[in-house]
């Protein structure tokens, strides 16, 4: 029991705080241990984690997580345990200074050791996005999201904030925003085996503003929620498959939301991503599916890639577009199995694009060039072993142009091309992680290159990649 309780019989804010750093130190020493100090504590607990390898937690994988990760963890825990118990209230933590506290021990942990290696049981998280304007201040999360919990949305005409709640790998609890404005009043509450599986919405225009999100619908494994705020504006998309979901999100906020992007737990080359149909409260429709379960509707490539060493599996997906709805759609009429090299015209801002891709039949197609004929002209080729894992961009106004892309980067296994273009505007990064790359683009153009998005199919099998190998950038 708290002092102050003991002799006054006075209960104040700081009494459970004692109460837990008694806790805590029971959990870490034991009720019984004859351990007199922190030091004989530690030690004691290093000698049963080396004996009974079972008490360790799953992310402890190598020598440098034991030493470092353990060691950093209990020590945390032994401080917050001694300040807690301090005999004048006054002197306790608060909670939020306990929590401060473990996230930091988190921070110091990840700086050491780096991130848990693939072979730890860990899913892979990826960020994708995010979509709509470049308003309000950045927001992110600092702990790595593995389950999504809840979603809290305020919304009217658009989204006015969102807030979530998720566990981390270490499998504690956070809670996040709101983002934007007032607190919203719509929460949506995941049952225990329900997981968010797609979002889409739309951003467009709000009074005196260029670019906020205008609606969202959230899908799940079980049912649909939203849509939330009115969906005026230029529609977004992305849904995951093969047992995929969505963990977090990230994005922009200020007086509203301007942006909004999402955390998945899942290879990128396992999502399906475009534009949503309107219609059947929120219901998602429309979504391209390139293994062959839609294309006899139209609106994607044809035919399908081979099982070879050198060729995809024919496992595709479609991610974006990134950037404005202005000039004309662009797209592809054959399934692209293998990047073969790019050609970019940009100054101020991407000018065009054009590329050469093999098809199903091994034979190379050129598309482009999209968009028009300014700028100087670079391109690449990929050597035999290099392929496409990463792109990343920005989108901004340009000569009364809304969103144009004004920049683009292009990263393989090998190297990286670029930048190409100034740079100004929001940013985007399309990453391929995994067993994923990216074979092919499709897009908006008219007199500039508007949006853009990729194809991606899980890349060919690992070869030595030598400078022999790597072709240089022609300039001409």
């Amino acid at each position: 029991m708290a002092p102050e309780y003991l002799d006054d019989g006075v209960i104040t804010m700081k009494t459970d705080i004692y109460s837990l750093g008694v806790i805590i130190r029971h959990m870490v020493k034991g009720r019984n241990s004859a351990d007199t100090t922190d030091e004989e504590v530690l030690a004691n607990w290093l000698i049963r984690l080396e004996k009974d390898p079972s008490q360790m937690m799953r992310q402890q994988t190598t020598r440098l997580l034991f030493e470092t990760e353990y060691k950093e963890q209990i020590k945390a825990c032994m401080d917050i345990s001694w300040r807690c118990t301090l005999r004048k209230p006054m002197d306790r933590p608060t909670t939020q200074h306990i929590l401060l506290t473990l996230e930091e021990t988190e921070a110091k942990i990840k700086s050491v050791v780096g991130p848990t290696p693939p072979n730890a049981g860990q899913l892979q998280i990826a960020k994708f996005g995010p979509w709509g304007g470049d308003g309000g201040k950045t927001r992110d999360i600092r702990m790595t999201p593995c389950h999504l919990h809840s979603v809290t949305i305020s919304s009217g005409t658009i989204i006015d904030s969102i807030g979530f709640s998720f566990t981390d790998h270490y499998g504690q609890h956070h809670t996040t925003g709101p983002w934007g404005g007032k607190e919203g009043t719509n929460k949506i509450e995941l049952g225990p085996s329900e997981f968010l599986t797609g979002v889409s919405g739309t951003s467009g225009p709000f009074k005196n503003l260029t670019n906020v999100v205008t609606s969202l619908t959230f899908v799940t494994n079980t049912r649909s929620y939203g849509p939330f705020g009115k969906g005026r504006g230029t529609p977004f998309h992305i849904q995951t498959q093969n047992n995929g979901r969505i963990v977090g999100f990230f994005g922009r906020s200020g007086q509203y939301l301007y942006a909004i992007g999402v955390y998945t737990n899942q290879d990128a080359r396992v999502a399906r991503i475009g534009r949503p149909l309107g219609g059947d409260e929120g219901v998602l429709h429309g979504i391209t599916d390139l293994s062959g379960q839609q294309r006899s509707r139209g609106g994607g490539p044809s035919g399908e890639c081979g099982d070879s060493d050198d060729e995809p599996n024919g496992d595709f997906a479609k991610f974006g577009p990134w950037g404005g709805d202005g000039g004309q759609p662009q797209d592809i009429g054959t399934l692209p199995c293998r990047l073969d090299r790019i050609k970019i015209s940009s100054g101020l801002i991407i000018d065009s694009i054009e590329f050469s891709y093999a098809g199903p039949d091994s034979q190379y197609r050129t598309a482009g060039p999209w968009g028009g004929h300014g700028g100087d002209n670079s391109s690449f080729q990929l050597a035999g072993s290099e392929f496409l894992t990463g792109v990343s961009g920005s989108i901004g106004t340009f000569n009364g142009h809304a969103n144009v892309i004004t920049s683009l980067t292009f990263v393989t296994n090998a190297r990286s091309y670029g930048p190409f273009g100034r740079g100004r505007g929001t940013s985007f990064h399309i990453p391929v992680q995994g067993n994923g790359c990216i074979v092919g683009f499709f897009g908006r153009s008219g007199r500039y290159l508007n949006a853009i998005g990729v194809y991606t199919a899980p890349k060919p099998e690992p070869k030595a990649v030598g400078k022999q190998d790597v072709c240089c950038a022609n300039l001409f």
